[in-house]
């Protein structure tokens, strides 16, 4: 149910995807899948539903699932610590943009 149509951070969408892609693409094996979703998402999950000027706005999830190895429960936790590298010798054999998640 996502809008054909919408307006917002292009450069911002853009580059959260084409990380969140890369890092998909990175790390699943040929033949793996990688999928992406979007969806339109609850107004209740938004502070500002409620706000009167938010009535026409339209808040979607984009989600980036894959069948790559994987993330331990552990390192998880750590997912938005900056400068944290869950294993540097995967990043050796894997370049990236160093900016993570």
């Amino acid at each position: 149910n996502v809008p054909k149509n919408v307006s917002g951070d292009k450069s911002r969408i853009v580059q959260v995807l084409c990380n969140l892609i890369s890092n998909a693409i990175k790390f699943t094996s040929p033949g793996g899948l990688i999928k992406l979703h979007v969806s339109q998402a609850s107004r209740s999950s938004s502070s500002a539903a409620t706000d009167v000027s938010d009535r026409n706005k339209v808040y979607l999830d984009f989600t980036v699932s894959d069948t790559g190895k994987g993330i331990s429960a552990e390192d998880q936790a750590h997912l938005f610590t900056p400068y944290y590298q869950a294993d540097s010798c995967i990043t050796r054999e894997q370049e990236g943009t160093g900016l993570g998640l």
